[in-house]
């Protein structure tokens, strides 16, 4: 800061000089713009210096009470001459900044001509100040950028909200059984926009958006099977959630980093720790070899400020229609979703909403082969109620026209499957698809069929990129135990068996085996080829 006081002194004296030789000169324009050059760099060095105190006292007061009460901000001063090429000049940082402006990270001239509505860096600040969060957030260019683009797409904020009123209280009940602070909801709306049956193009399901290699942890251990899915259970995942993160914190020992961590893996984070020599957050954030996690925790930032402040940039957002108190009823024996329907009133797209997890409108109960006793639903409590009122013929209605009865082995007796299995299909597989194109890659299946399954409005709407259809396939008999211990996998590009199969840990032989007839040629296959997969046994 002595240094930036020095020069400005300099600058100042250069400046007060220019103008008296320019008006002996000849080339009095260049050095007239010389001098105007000078005198606006002399403007931006006094606004940082206006800032960087500001950040000094504003942090000061943070560490002392955790909140920022400064009120009386000097107003910004007007840069007349912005270069072209941003400058690059940082201020020296005073130890680990804990604030929320970060003078290092930030390019004020560049700033200056971004705002573009009527809310200010200084604003900002303190209302990010004012939600108490007992962590720092780091601010720089790349947030408010994000805070703007935010503030100004309405529908997508007052979505967010809609879909908060009803998850956030599901997240902060789980957050707060492993002691970690409730800010950290925010993470699943920049992993899944709050959609439970969100799905990214890299295989990673439900509103915290776990991949399968994490799910398998030991310390997560998310149960997955052909017909559910618990990475899409609200309740089970954001446990999974809180008690991943309650473990990165443990070793980071710094929720910034645990939330770059959950993006990127606590091992990367920790590279760059060390790569840092420091547990400064501007220094470890500038040794992540890549910048999607650079990203990410500016998206955290935003996302915080714009659902905290919709109400003061005019956007309130509505109460959640599903919202409702909930009751669980345990399911012993095989039940499908129209039985559930039809005999209690629920509708189909409330089933859905309230139990994602199961992937085939169908649960499955007990089942031997991965120990469970009972599986379960959830109920809004005046269907529950209605469900307990008729739970001796709800598993009798319809049964024919829903199940099959399949052999399962001596001993066994006769086990249950659903006539049709369902499966799920992301738009953009083979570009922007409308139902008739998605039904003209499967056998069997019609774009009227497609379209009353989801809900469409005509088999000619063009489908937004990454939208999840619902497909079903019928299971006969000869094929009946498809449901039972096949997965689906569609190729992406450069992908071969050899690594299909080591992706699945099981063998080009066993993929070969269930695709007899799909896989024309094991050496060639194309983009987009929808395969079985084996389950582990």
């Amino acid at each position: 800061m002595k240094r930036f006081r020095i020069l400005i002194s300099v600058l100042a004296v250069i400046a007060a000089v220019t103008p008296l030789s320019a008006q002996s000169s000849r080339s009095s324009r260049r050095e007239k713009a010389v001098a105007d050059s000078l005198r606006a760099e002399i403007s931006r060095i006094r606004d940082s210096i206006r800032i960087a105190d500001l950040t000094r006292s504003t942090n000061l007061e943070f560490l002392k009470t955790g909140k920022i009460t400064t009120t009386d901000i000097p107003p910004t001063m007007t840069v007349s001459t912005v270069p072209e090429t941003p400058d690059t000049t940082q201020a020296e940082a005073d130890g680990n900044n804990p604030g929320y402006y970060s003078l290092p990270r930030m390019d004020k001239r560049t700033f200056e001509t971004r705002i573009t509505d009527d809310i200010s860096d200084d604003t900002i600040i303190r209302r990010l100040s004012d939600l108490n969060c007992p962590f720092p957030l780091p601010y720089n260019e790349q947030t408010r950028d994000r805070i703007k683009s935010y503030i100004s797409s309405r529908s997508m904020l007052e979505s967010w909200l809609e879909r908060a009123d009803y998850w956030f209280p599901v997240f902060e009940d789980a957050l707060r059984r492993y002691d970690i602070p409730s800010e950290l909801k925010y993470l699943a709306v920049i992993e899944s926009l709050l959609i439970p049956t969100a799905q990214s193009q890299t295989d990673a399901y439900g509103l915290w958006q776990f991949v399968q290699s994490t799910a398998d942890l030991k310390l997560i251990s998310i149960p997955r099977t052909s017909w559910r899915d618990d990475r899409f259970d609200p309740y089970i995942a954001s446990d999974a959630a809180a008690r991943l993160l309650r473990s990165d914190y443990d070793i980071l020992g710094s929720w910034p980093l645990t939330i770059l961590s959950y993006n990127c893996g606590c091992g990367k984070v920790k590279r760059a720790m060390k790569a840092a020599g420091s547990d400064d957050f501007w220094e470890i954030w500038d040794k992540l070899d890549y910048n999607e996690p650079k990203i990410y925790i500016c998206l955290y930032v935003a996302a915080m400020y714009a659902m905290s402040y919709a109400e003061e940039h005019g956007i309130i957002g509505p109460e959640s229609p599903m919202k409702a108190p909930l009751d669980t009823v345990m399911i012993s024996s095989p039940l499908h979703f129209v039985q559930i329907s039809e005999m209690t009133g629920i509708s189909m797209e409330e089933l859905h909403y309230y139990n994602p997890q199961y992937r085939q409108d169908y649960i499955k109960g007990r089942d031997i082969a991965s120990k469970t006793e009972a599986e379960i639903l959830r109920l809004p409590i005046p269907y529950a109620e209605r469900f307990q009122e008729v739970r001796d013929t709800i598993f009798a209605y319809k049964r024919d026209s829903l199940f099959l009865d399949t052999s399962k082995g001596r001993g066994m007796g006769m086990v249950l499957i659903p006539k049709y299995q369902v499966e799920r299909y992301r738009v953009g597989e083979y570009g922007k698809e409308s139902p008739k194109d998605i039904a003209s890659h499967f056998e069997g299946i019609s774009a009227s069929d497609i379209v009353k399954w989801n809900n469409l409005k005509s088999a000619d709407e063009v489908l937004p990129y990454s939208t999840v259809v619902m497909l079903r396939f019928p299971n006969d008999r000869s094929h009946a135990h498809n449901s039972e211990v096949f997965r689906k996998h569609t190729v992406r590009q450069r992908e071969t068996l050899s690594s299909i199969a080591r992706d699945y840990k099981t063998t080009v032989d066993e993929i070969l085996k269930v695709n007899e007839g799909v896989i024309k040629d094991k050496n060639n296959i194309p983009k987009g080829l929808v395969i079985n997969i084996p389950n582990k046994k």
